[in-house]
């Protein structure tokens, strides 16, 4: 997806609403978005704008990326606006970030939710107190193999994941040895990003 996107409320680059129902299944992968998002209202994402899935569905975001700006009021993300009963593995997002409230460089907002082999690195901008370098707030959720850098966000503290200078992110010597982010081979342009930083 490559374009300029904007709306109320649930805007993304890719797909505004990702929702499951009861025993539905739903997945983005192998997907990205360099789209310039825009919100007046709330959930903006630069690949999803929220996903969303009630108990014993699936929602997925696997092997996706984002690289577009990404701006709106409240629960705002490089990725993903919000994120409710859902999964996100294997994904990356380093577009700027502008928002109210509730505003990170991957997820605003991640509920009841797994993170895995995933990181963000883009800019955010706000004045709210609810803000992190990789998700700005979270519940009942895990972070596995998950990373951000103060030195491109412009903040320190996260609800999950850990903070890495970047020169670190590149190294074989942290754990990106044993990250399992074989996406990385397929996105090499993402490395030179990084070094322009």
């Amino acid at each position: 997806s490559s374009n300029e996107v904007s709306g109320t409320s649930e805007v993304g680059g890719l797909v505004g609403y990702l929702y499951s129902q009861a025993k539905g299944v739903n997945t983005i992968t192998l997907s990205y978005s360099n789209s310039l998002v825009t919100a007046t209202g709330n959930d903006a994402g630069g690949l999803v704008g929220k996903a969303y899935a009630v108990k014993g569905a699936i929602n997925s975001i696997s092997k996706s990326y984002a690289t577009g700006n990404v701006s709106g009021n409240i629960y705002v993300g490089g990725l993903v606006g919000q994120v409710g009963y859902s999964s996100v593995d294997n994904s990356f997002a380093t577009g700027e970030t502008t928002a109210t409230n509730y505003v990170s460089s991957l997820a605003g907002l991640f509920n009841y939710s797994t993170l895995t082999n995933s990181y963000a690195i883009g800019k955010i901008n706000t004045s709210g107190a609810n803000v992190g370098g990789l998700v700005a707030s979270a519940t009942s959720s895990t972070g596995e193999n998950v990373y951000f850098s103060s030195q491109t966000t412009g903040y320190i503290k996260t609800a999950l994941g850990m903070n890495l200078k970047i020169y670190k992110m590149l190294s074989k010597e942290t754990s990106y040895s044993n990250y399992n982010f074989d996406f990385l081979i397929l996105i090499p342009h993402l490395f030179r990003q990084l070094t322009l930083v």
